[in-house]
């Protein structure tokens, strides 16, 4: 060294140093007992893009770093300033949904780089709402509605009858299946979250129909019988009108027989416990008499040597 200085800066490599002495102009010398272990390291830094963590519904940030911990990181959410200081050259933040970007990151020598890099997060929790079952009329087949959290494309996993199936669904969904065993085993995002699932459906739905007799008068209870036989969903209900006046009757049967007295009858509807309904429209008319007689007069005929007797007859006519 040489000149006046009071302070140098020297630049020097890493590497082990033992400084022996200092001698200025005049020839003086000053032992020097300094030794030093220089081991610096450029800084650099490796953020990688996020990924969800289906544990803690948060995004995963993994962050390599190489220099002189500790490090810090600067970094803006949503417009608001955050620091984070790490100790290791591998670590690992976990952020909620918000729009990060990365401002600097530093290290113990105060040296900066400017990682110049942003993330917009946007995830949500994994979850999957199957609605009761319900029938359609019109398909003749139940329905599901289903409703969906998470980050689509959704993979449901089930069985029906003991096969393994799988549907791939976009958002909220109702879902038609045909008369089966099912079981709904899993459902999973395009981030790799699964969720477990132990729900089942039984489904033997059967269309609403109606089939009916031609009505047939019955001599013993003066009455005329109409046997129906439906299909569908018992119970069901039948809906007439008697001379006008609306009534309804349910059964749990699928045959209901009906003994009904002179009248007008309008036959409009059948309904079954799916709400189902199925149209009738048939309508009658009864107006039969029971079968009956009597003599009023009875008299001796003297030229025939016979009695005369005159029959009164009640009825339909037509009667031999």
């Amino acid at each position: 060294m040489s000149g006046l200085q009071s302070m140098a800066l020297y630049p020097v490599t890493n590497g082990q140093y033992q400084y022996q002495y200092v001698r200025d102009m005049t020839g003086c010398i000053l032992p020097l007992t300094v030794a030093q272990v220089l081991n610096f390291k450029n800084l650099t830094a490796q953020v990688e893009s996020p990924v969800y963590s289906c544990d803690s519904n948060k995004a995963r940030v993994k962050i390599i770093l190489s220099g002189n911990p500790p490090y810090q990181m600067n970094y803006i959410k949503d417009g608001q300033w955050f620091s984070s200081v790490f100790t290791q050259d591998t670590n690992a933040l976990y952020w909620s949904n918000g729009l990060y970007s990365l401002v600097n990151i530093t290290d113990a020598t105060n040296c900066t780089i400017l990682p110049a890099q942003a993330f917009l997060i946007d995830y949500s929790s994994l979850s999957l709402n199957v609605q009761p079952v319900n029938y359609s009329c019109d398909s003749n087949k139940a329905y599901t509605p289903l409703t969906l959290t998470g980050n689509p494309p959704f993979n449901l996993n089930y069985l029906k009858g003991g096969i393994p199936l799988q549907l791939t669904l976009y958002a909220d969904t109702t879902l038609f299946w045909e008369n089966g065993s099912y079981q709904f085993q899993q459902i999973s995002d395009q981030t790799g979250c699964s969720e477990a699932l132990s729900q089942t459906m039984n489904l033997a739905y059967n269309s609403i129909n109606w089939n009916m007799n031609i009505p047939t008068y019955q001599c013993d209870s003066n009455k005329t019988k109409i046997e129906f036989v439906f299909d569908g969903n018992a119970p069901f209900t039948l809906f007439y009108k008697v001379n006008g006046v609306s009534t309804q009757e349910t059964t749990w049967s699928d045959t209901l027989t009906k003994l009904l007295g002179n009248g007008n009858y309008l036959f409009e509807s059948v309904k079954d416990a799916t709400n189902c309904l199925k149209n009738i429209n048939q309508y009658f008319t009864f107006s039969f008499q029971p079968l009956a007689y009597s003599i009023p007069t009875q008299y001796y005929d003297c030229d025939s040597n016979q009695y005369r007797l005159n029959f009164v007859f009640q009825g339909m006519g037509h009667g031999l």
